[in-house]
């Protein structure tokens, strides 16, 4: 069919889902297959799901489900086998001649009800099997299990034997051959059980050199290839001048001993079906000097490598210890003998400078090696390259077909390498190939001087058929030449040792050498995981008991078998009977490679303060990873990706590349974080971060411990530098110290900074030590009071400039601090129009004065005027001189200790240039659209230094006023889009460009008040930029005394529509509500029902007061489900029940006494299995009372014959 692609199903497509829904299916999760399947047709409007294949190693009966219109299969209707079914449907893949991992079981297989009414379900079902077998090399067969007839688009062919579509002739003849056959019945269980070979969906295919003859077929063949997602590798060579007519005849006459263009054909078929070239004229010295050869012995024999790299190590240390000798000597009183150490150091350390140059001397050697000299031959390379790889549509699957015939013809070759560049959608042959890492390790990616990504394959890795089995300890001998040359070999061999003897080590073995060995132990104590990290979303407790896993303590897997990787370690599961195994990785290292393949790292979770109460300090301080029996790797996206910034957006867009669910099956091999200090900064910065949340009453979105569990080091290159120019045509990034990083997506996410910091430093770079941001000084102030910090820290005298909540924090701590008052000098700059073009208003330090006046607390405000000087004061001693002008000119001059800078922040200087340079920014922010690209469509910016379009609305949409972590998801989702190539065609892409991301979080913000109080404020979007207690049009404002007036004021305005549109309050240091402050950003979008609340008859947009204590209320267990970080699952769960229900006409309440008929109780039944589900994965001891209340909840329902809802009847 032209325009079906097919590709590796993901957990959080939305189309899928609206797929599966469609056919009243259940979601797909990973967790519960090895591998699944999804079929988009493209169309002119997009790209829609016609299909949906489903495999699992459990045996599986399926059935005809209840809807579809005759196309769908599977898990609507399925059951589970019964027991004498199970035992024959396990034990009959083995009688059939498939061993153990060979053989998968339909667990559900969906066409759209359209595509089958066309006559198509046959042809997308086969491709769906097709591209099974294709992403998962060891699976030998499809088995299909059924009671009954089984589904017809699975055994029928298609419409029809009349003439095949033009260019796919053999794939449409294969269509009408049915792919499954009966393999066996079991006439005492009414089972029949029906086989589909690989070779019977995947027919041979006939691999030739080509001839002159086939020039005529071949050529549409590349034209076609060249329109396609793969037009790089149909790009004819240079030596064929592609320019000129009759290219494509000199490519075919260029064969000889060292060069190949091979066809492809079916057999019984001679039309082609694909094409590739390949030669063995290949460049291996700039390759030695770009990349890491050292695991493939420089594709030399390995003793011939093995001579020249000990060769270019005597080399380096030599000419290291002449260059330490004679700096030593040169030195002033420095003397010989440190000279002799330095020398000493330099030939035994081989720190980077000596690697590089034994880089640099080995690549000359290599050169040298393969150049020959007199009287000798040059050594003979062991690698190929493939320069041309070009399908009709449905036939790339078995590329590894002429991959392997191309092996067969250099029968003296071990290696192909094929070269793409980084931006292209993943190639055919991807998923056998690894890639080649780059030389001086991740962080020197962007300074290589090879342009695009090489994948390399061995010719063993297109092996299928390996062993995999238990390792006795007489085994470890064979283990060893694995473990060769690894930094951690020791660690790694004793744990694989003791595994061994606890009978829980595993090995691959090709052609009898070990290819790979892991150790498991004993099942981990999830709970203490589930604390720290959302195992939720894999592995859900009612599903995965604690023997249904185990703790994968150690794996080595040879390169160039790291494709088998998912295959190895679902049949070492399979052999230990588990389901399931989960691994953490040390701080600060890279995940193993077959771990970082096939396994999924879990998300870090994020809980309230009250909901983390029960929390241990710290928790795990490292990542970890989760794999099941899934076959499928990982999809390789090679796109070159920079993320500029470690703002808490920054951080989050590269949590959400890592950990999210639509993106566990892609790994990123070139993520970049370019910041200033790099991750060791940003750690600093969390830790700072941290101890200011304690100060502000705001919890840090990333803690020192949730940085430590996303293990960014072990994934992302990490650069230390600062962006100064971006050149767009080179798609380059310039740094300030000269370097360059080239780019496929540049993602600016920097945060925001005080300017006047660098304006004093610009103007009086004497005097910058006296600016200091007012939080750091309100910290620094806080613990010296708590004896965590310097005692001896003081201020007598303080400048404090601004009126934001910063500025707040810091009045309040110097007057805890015993601070006089008059020693405090404060003023804003309200003469100011606007800042970075957007015009001033009331801020969030206003509202806050304005409800602590209604709450009985009278707050300072700062008085007018600004800083025209600032002079290190004659003495020193650290003290400095102002000059402080009011709005009438008149000028004060003050002498004090400190300036804190606590005004309006603004994007980073030296990013704004860079962004003015290229073009990219209005009034030093970057004009984004919906899917946050700027003018140039390869640099995309979200959060402080991006806002929106004009085009959405208001010109003041700036992205600072939105939930840092959740515009970094989305900047994320649209970085994977560009990356990959966007499901929807272009002109559906363009439509949704014209509609702005949908932004729902909150964002808060708090402060520190004087005389023990705090402040917060939880909004979004234009609720945050212009903060007030006055509700909008049509909404609503209420005012909640906490404990009488005693503990504060909590006020809550809504919108139009009963929504929480803002939330904050001014709480008491130990009351109820102070402890609501950090929660008040869940709040907001909820409806006002949630709470409990009603306007008041006549309430009107001016504050209104409810007799509620509203902080009560939410200190009460119930509530303690709206602040737990699973909660937000929990509403979109229920919220598609009432919409389904709606849909069908039923009722969509729930409170006590209302039916609604049958749709009404369905609805009643599947909320409440919502919440089921949803309080069985919160980890024991986290919510005990809603616990104890389902327990209660579910024996009611069990006398009434009926499911009860267990949150109250507000919270609908």
């Amino acid at each position: 069919m032209a325009g079906l692609r097919v590709e590796t199903a993901e957990e959080g497509d939305l189309d899928l889902e609206s797929f599966l829904r469609g056919h009243e299916q259940e979601p797909f999760l990973r967790r519960n297959c090895v591998l699944a399947l999804v079929a988009r047709q493209e169309r002119d409007d997009g790209a829609v799901v016609i299909g949906f294949l489903e495999l699992t190693d459990e045996p599986a009966v399926v059935v005809k489900a209840a809807g579809g219109g005759g196309s769908n299969y599977g898990a609507a209707a399925a059951r589970p086998p019964k027991v004498e079914e199970a035992a024959w449907l396990k034990a009959e893949p083995a009688a059939l001649g498939f061993g153990p991992g060979a053989a998968a079981f339909v667990r559900r297989c969906t066409i759209a009800a359209a595509a089958a009414a066309d006559g198509a379900a046959p042809p997308v079902a086969l491709a769906l099997l097709r591209a099974a077998f294709g992403a998962a090399p060891t699976l030998q067969a499809v088995l299909l299990a059924s009671s009954g007839e089984p589904p017809s688009h699975l055994l029928t062919s298609s419409a029809g034997d009349g003439e095949a579509a033009a260019g796919e002739p053999c794939l449409s003849a294969l269509a009408r051959a049915p792919p499954f056959a009966q393999a066996s019945v079991e006439p005492r269980v009414g089972l029949q059980l029906r086989a589909a070979p690989r070779r019977a969906v995947m027919p041979e295919l006939v691999v030739r050199r080509a001839r002159v003859q086939d020039h005529d077929e071949m050529l549409p063949l590349l034209q076609r290839a060249a329109a396609g997602r793969h037009a790089a590798l149909a790009l004819l060579p240079e030596s064929c001048r592609p320019a000129e007519p009759f290219a494509l005849t000199r490519l075919i006459d260029s064969q000889d001993g060292g060069n190949a263009v091979l066809v492809a054909h079916p057999r019984g078929c001679e039309s082609l079906v694909g094409m590739l070239a390949a030669t063995c004229d290949v460049d291996v010295p700039l390759l030695q000097s770009s990349f890491d050869l050292g695991p493939y012995d420089g594709f030399l024999q390995p003793g011939d490598y093995e001579a020249l790299e000990e060769r270019a190590r005597t080399l380096a240390a030599s000419e290291a210890a002449d260059a330490a000798a004679a700096s030593g000597a040169a030195a002033q009183g420095g003397g010989g003998r440190e000279g002799e150490l330095d020398a000493d150091g330099a030939a035994a350390g081989g720190g980077p400078e000596v690697e590089e140059g034994v880089r640099q001397i080995l690549a000359g050697l290599v050169q040298e090696a393969l150049d020959g000299g007199a009287g000798r031959a040059p050594p003979r390379h062991r690698l190929f390259a493939v320069t041309m790889l070009c399908f009709q549509d449905g036939w790339e699957v078995q590329a590894p077909d002429l991959l392997a015939a191309a092996f067969d013809l250099f029968a003296d070759k071990d290696y192909a390498a094929l070269t793409v560049p980084h931006a292209i959608p993943e190639p055919p042959l991807a998923r056998l190939m690894t890639v080649l890492p780059p030389a001086g390790g991740p962080a020197s990616a962007g300074a290589s001087v090879f342009p695009d990504a090489v994948l390399l394959a061995h010719r063993a890795s297109l092996l299928s058929e390996f062993e995999v089995r238990l390792a006795a300890v007489e085994d470890m001998a064979a283990v060893q030449p694995l473990l060769e040359g690894l930094p951690d070999a020791p660690q790694l061999g004793e744990r694989i040792a003791l595994a061994m003897g606890r009978g829980t080590a595993v090995l691959a073995l090709l052609s009898g050498e070990v290819v790979g060995a892991a150790a498991f132990g004993e099942p981990v104590e999830l709970p203490r995981l589930r604390g720290a990290f959302d195992l939720d979303s894999l592995l859900p407790p009612a599903d995965w008991p604690a023997n249904a896993q185990a703790a994968l303590e150690a794996v080595v897997v040879n390169p160039l078998f790291e494709p088998h990787s998912a295959a190895f370690l679902s049949r070492a599961l399979t052999l230990l009977t588990r389901r399931a195994a989960v691994c953490g990785v040390a701080p600060g290292a890279a995940p193993p490679p077959a771990v970082a393949a096939a396994a999924e790292q879990v998300v870090p979770r994020r809980r309230q303060r009250r909901a983390a109460a029960a929390e241990k300090p710290g928790g795990p301080p490292f990542p970890l990873f989760a794999f099941t029996r899934s076959l499928a790797i990982k999809r390789p996206v090679h796109t070159r990706i920079v993320v500029v910034g470690a703002s808490d957006t920054g951080l989050s867009c590269l949590e959400t590349l890592l950990t999210a669910p639509c993106h566990r099956g892609t790994l990123f091999t070139h993520l970049t974080l370019l910041s200033p200090g790099g991750l060791a900064a940003a750690a600093a910065a969390a830790a700072a971060a941290a101890s200011t949340a304690a100060v502000a009453a705001a919890p840090a979105r990333f803690s020192p411990e949730a940085l430590a569990r996303l293990g960014l080091e072990g994934a992302v290159a990490d650069v230390d530098g600062a962006l100064a120019a971006i050149d767009r045509e080179r798609r380059v990034a310039v740094l300030e110290d000269g370097r360059e990083l080239p780019y496929d997506v540049l993602a600016l996410a920097t945060g925001l900074q005080d300017p006047l910091l660098a304006r004093v430093a610009a103007a009086r770079p004497e005097a910058a030590a006296c600016v200091v941001p007012a939080v750091a000084l309100a910290s620094a102030l806080t613990a010296a009071a708590t004896g965590a910090g310097e005692a001896a820290f003081r201020t007598s005298s303080t400048l404090l400039i601004g009126d934001s909540l910063d500025a707040l924090t810091a009045l309040s701590a110097l007057l805890d601090s015993g601070a006089d008052a008059a020693a405090i000098t404060w003023v804003s700059d309200h003469s100011l129009g606007d800042v970075g073009g957007v015009a001033r208003r009331p801020g969030p330090a206003a509202l806050a004065r304005a409800l602590a006046r209604r709450a009985g607390l009278e707050l300072p405000a700062p008085q007018a005027g600004r800083l025209r000087d600032v002079r290190v004061a004659e003495g020193g001693e650290g003290r400095c001189s102002v000059v402080v002008e009011a709005p009438d000119g008149a000028q004060l001059g003050l002498e004090v200790d400190a300036i804190a800078a606590a005004g309006p922040l603004a994007p980073d200087a030296r990013v704004a240039l860079a962004l003015a340079a290229a073009g990219l920014v209005i009034n030093s922010r970057a004009v984004v659209g919906a899917g946050f690209a700027t003018a140039e469509p390869s640099v995309l910016a979200a959060g402080p230094v991006a806002k929106l379009s004009r085009r959405y609305g208001a010109p003041e949409t700036l992205l600072e006023n939105h939930n840092s972590a959740e515009v970094g998801a989305r900047l994320a989702d649209a970085i994977a889009a560009a990356a990959t190539g966007p499901h929807a065609a272009p002109a559906a892409a363009a439509a949704a460009n014209t509609r702005p991301p949908a932004l729902p979080a909150a964002r808060g913000a708090s402060c520190r008040l004087p005389g023990g109080w705090a402040f917060s404020l939880a909004a979004r979007g234009e609720a945050l930029a212009a903060p007030s207690l006055a509700a909008p049009p049509g909404g609503a404002s209420l005012l909640s005394a906490a404990a009488g007036g005693a503990g504060g004021l909590l006020s809550i305005v809504t919108d139009a529509a009963g929504c929480i549109r803002q939330a904050c309050a001014v709480a008491r240091d130990g009351s109820a509500l102070a402890g609501l402050l950090p929660s008040l950003p869940v709040l907001v979008g909820l409806p006002l029902s949630y709470l409990g609340l009603q306007p008041p008859a006549g309430a009107g947009r001016a504050p209104a007061e409810v007799p509620a204590d509203v902080a009560a209320a939410l200190s009460e267990p119930w509530a303690e489900a709206l602040l737990h970080d699973g909660f937000g699952a929990l509403r979109v769960a229920m919220l598609s029940a009432a919409r389904a229900a709606r849909e069908r006409g039923g009722a969509v309440s729930v409170a006590a006494g209302a039916g609604g008929g049958e749709a009404g109780a369905g609805l009643e039944a599947r909320l409440a299995a919502a919440a089921v589900t949803f309080l069985e994965g919160v980890p024991a001891g986290e919510l005990p009372s809603l616990r104890a209340g389902l327990s209660e909840a579910r024996s009611v329902a069990k006398a009434r014959g009926s499911a009860a809802p267990v949150l109250p009847p507000a919270a609908q």
